[in-house]
C-alpha cells in the first residue's frame, strides 16, 4: 500500500483521534486544569503505544513529559521528535465560534485551541510513524519527547540534562513552526529567545472611592502607563538603556535573501484587520525576526466588569515580554530590564518568569537539505529559508546538550493564527503534512 492511499483510507479515523486528543483542556498555566493535563498524558501515551513505542513519563520540577521510543534498527539513524501537549487559555466568550476544545470544521480548516500550536503537528508527526509502518515500513529509529509545559514555565532544560544518554539522536525534528505564506513554506533557520515578565504597581490595600480620595491617593493604572511609555517609543525602538548593545546589523548577504521572499502587504494587512508598522518588505521581514521586540500581552488591575465602578483600584499589573536575537543574553536584558523600571519607579514590583536563548540553525545540513527537498515535492510550493520570530526554548536546550542537528519541519498554514480565537489548521496541511513527515523518515532510512 502507497501512503497517499492509506492516507485517504484512514481520514476518518484520524479525524476522531485528533479530536480526542484536541478535546483535553490542557491548559498548563492554571492549576484547575491539572486533572485534564494528567488526561490527556494518558491519551498520548496510549497514541504513543499505539505506533509500537516504549513509553515512559519524564518527571520534571512543574509538570512531566511523555517519552516514546522505536528503537530496533541499530545502524539505522535516529530521530527525536519534540513537541508539547499543552495549550494556551482559551475560553468562547474570547471569540471562539464554537467549544474551543472541540475541532470545528470550516472552509477547509479546523479550527480548535492547540490544533496548530502544537497537538495537530504532534498528532501528525505520531501518525506519519503509523502510516510509514503500514507502507514501505520504518526503517530507522524514532524518539519522542513531548512536554506539558511549553506554553508556560517550562522545566525541560533540566530535564534534557538529566536524560540526555535517553535521548540520544542523530537529529531533533520539530513541527511548531508555520509557513510564510499560501505559497511559500518556511523552514526556520534561527528562532528568537524570550524574556517574560510582570510589572506591578501597588496602590491602596483596597479598592478606595474615586470621589473621596481622588487626588488625594496615587492611581495604580496611571502610575504604571508611565512607566509603559517609557519602554517603546512611537517608532517602535525600545527604550531600556544597553538593549541593543548586542544586536548585529544584518548582512548584506541576508538582506538580499529576504528581497527574494515573497510578501504582499495588503493582503497580509486585511488578513489581520490592522495596518502594519511599515510598507517595505524587506523592513517589515527585518522586524518579524531580526531585530529584538518588546510587547505588553495584558493589564491588570481594577474594576473589569460590565458596567462602571468609579474606583481607585489597589494595583495594577502589565504582562510584557521581549523577543530576543542572537548575540543577546537573556540574563543581561533581565537585568537591564529591572533596573531601567526600578529607575523609572522605584517601587514597581517586578517578577521575571520565563527566559530562553535566542537560537540559529546550521542549515548546511543533510538533514536540513531533504526535508526542505520533502516538503517541495509534497507540498509543490517553494521552500525558503527565513528567521522565526516565535521562541520554542527546548530547541536550545536539546541542542546544547545533544550537539546535533536540529530541523524546524512547519506543517501549520501561515494564518494558523496560533495564540488567538482564530487558531487553525488547514485540513490539507494536516494530511499532506503527515505524507511529508512519512515521506522524510523514509528517505532517512535509506
Amino acid at each position: 500500500m502507497q501512503i497517499e492511499e492509506y492516507l485517504n483510507k484512514n481520514k476518518k479515523v484520524f479525524f476522531e483521534e485528533l479530536n480526542k486528543f484536541i478535546s483535553f483542556k490542557t491548559i498548563s498555566t492554571d492549576s484547575c486544569y491539572s486533572e485534564e493535563m494528567k488526561k490527556c498524558q494518558e491519551y498520548l501515551v496510549g497514541l504513543l503505544q499505539g505506533v509500537g513505542a516504549e513509553t515512559s513519563i519524564l518527571e520534571t520540577k512543574g509538570i512531566s513529559a511523555v517519552f516514546g521510543e522505536i528503537c530496533s534498527h541499530k545502524e539505522a539513524p535516529t530521530i527525536l521528535f519534540y513537541g508539547h501537549y499543552d495549550v494556551q487559555p482559551a475560553h468562547k466568550e474570547e471569540g471562539w465560534e464554537k467549544d474551543p476544545f472541540e475541532v470545528n470544521s470550516k472552509n477547509g480548516k479546523w479550527h480548535a485551541r492547540g490544533i496548530a500550536d502544537d497537538k495537530g503537528p504532534v498528532f501528525a508527526f505520531i501518525k506519519a510513524v503509523e502510516t510509514l509502518q503500514n507502507t514501505s515500513g520504518l526503517k530507522l529509529n524514532t524518539k519522542f519527547l513531548i512536554e506539558g509545559e511549553e506554553e508556560g514555565k517550562s522545566n525541560l532544560g533540566d530535564c534534557i540534562k538529566e536524560n540526555a544518554s535517553r535521548l540520544k539522536c542523530d537529529c531533533v525534528l520539530v513541527c511548531d513552526t508555520e509557513w510564510l505564506n499560501e505559497e511559500t513554506i518556511a523552514i526556520p533557520c534561527g528562532l528568537r529567545g524570550i524574556v517574560y515578565a510582570y510589572i506591578r504597581v501597588n496602590g491602596p490595600n483596597v479598592d478606595l472611592h474615586s470621589g473621596t480620595f481622588g487626588g488625594m491617593v496615587k492611581n495604580p493604572h496611571l502610575e504604571l502607563a508611565r512607566i509603559l511609555v517609557n519602554l517603546k517609543n512611537e517608532k517602535e525602538k525600545i527604550l531600556i538603556p544597553g538593549f541593543y548593545d548586542s544586536v548585529k546589523k544584518i548582512s548584506a548577504k541576508e538582506k538580499k535573501l529576504l528581497e527574494l521572499v515573497p510578501l504582499n502587504i495588503q493582503h497580509l494587512e486585511k488578513e489581520v484587520g490592522t495596518k502594519l508598522t511599515s510598507q517595505d518588505k524587506v523592513e517589515l521581514l527585518i522586524k518579524r525576526s531580526v531585530l529584538p521586540t518588546f510587547e505588553i500581552h495584558g493589564i491588570t488591575g481594577g474594576y473589569l466588569g460590565p458596567g462602571g465602578k468609579t474606583i481607585i483600584p489597589a494595583y495594577a499589573e502589565a504582562k510584557v515580554s521581549m523577543r530576543l536575537v542572537p548575540d543577546q543574553n537573556p540574563e543581561k536584558i533581565r537585568d537591564l530590564f529591572v533596573s531601567y523600571i526600578k529607575e523609572l519607579n522605584p517601587e514597581a514590583i517586578v517578577v521575571v518568569d520565563g527566559l530562553a536563548e535566542p537560537f540559529l540553525v546550521d542549515i548546511n545540513n543533510p538533514y536540513i537539505e531533504k526535508a526542505a527537498k520533502i516538503l517541495e515535492q509534497t507540498f509543490g510550493k517553494k521552500t525558503v529559508f527565513l528567521r522565526e520570530g516565535a521562541s520554542i526554548p527546548a530547541v536550545v536546550d536539546l541542542n546544547k546538550e545533544l550537539k546535533v542537528p536540529v530541523v524546524l519541519f512547519g506543517i501549520n498554514n501561515h494564518d494558523c493564527d496560533i495564540h488567538s480565537p482564530r487558531e487553525n489548521l488547514n485540513e490539507l496541511n494536516f494530511y499532506k503534512g503527515i505524507e511529508a513527515l512519512a515521506k522524510y523518515l523514509e528517505e532517512l532510512g535509506k
